[in-house]
């Protein structure tokens, strides 16, 4: 499992502040630290939660439990964390301030680590008065793109059914 010390260290490497193979020194990791816990708490605002959103359930004939209709039914099963994503909750999973320290694992999917370095990366690069590399920069903004896409799941949209069924429908009983 990825510790945050690799992910500090890996973002360090990204600004060329330490070479590879490399470890880092005290006053890096604290400082690397106190950033990468920012960043981690950051996300929460935009509702990226360690854990993620709770995937429906499929059923063998492709059909997935989503808390809509299938087959003509509702189907509603409680999901363990968050039901379908942190935008469905009415209050964030877990309201306290994140503290990582160095020896503990990254809190999301695997799948994010490296996009995790480039997003650290760049907060560091900011907090250190240089500027990331281009493709850091660019490799930071799609990753944010994609954990975005991945853990925040936007709520069903709907609309005012006076918007579409007029008086002179509801008058004859279309509805």
């Amino acid at each position: 499992m990825t510790s945050s010390r690799d992910i500090i260290r890996g973002a360090y490497q990204r600004l060329g502040l330490i070479p590879l193979g490399a470890d880092l020194d005290p006053d890096r990791a604290a400082d690397g630290l106190w950033v990468y816990n920012d960043m981690i708490n950051g996300w929460q605002a935009d509702g990226i939660f360690p854990g993620g959103p709770s995937r429906p359930i499929q059923y063998e004939d492709g059909l997935f439990v989503s808390g809509d209709f299938i087959n003509g039914e509702i189907s509603s099963l409680p999901g363990s964390y968050p039901p379908f994503g942190p935008s469905d909750c009415s209050t964030p999973p877990d309201p306290a301030q994140m503290v990582f320290g160095l020896n503990d694992d990254f809190p999301f999917l695997a799948q994010f680590v490296e996009g995790a370095k480039s997003l650290l990366a760049v907060e560091l690069a900011n907090a250190s008065g240089i500027e990331a590399m281009p493709s850091t920069q660019k490799r930071a903004q799609q990753e944010r793109k994609a954990m975005l896409a991945y853990y925040v799941i936007a709520p069903q949209a709907s609309h005012d059914s006076g918007l579409t069924w007029m008086p002179s429908l509801r008058r004859y009983g279309f509805r």
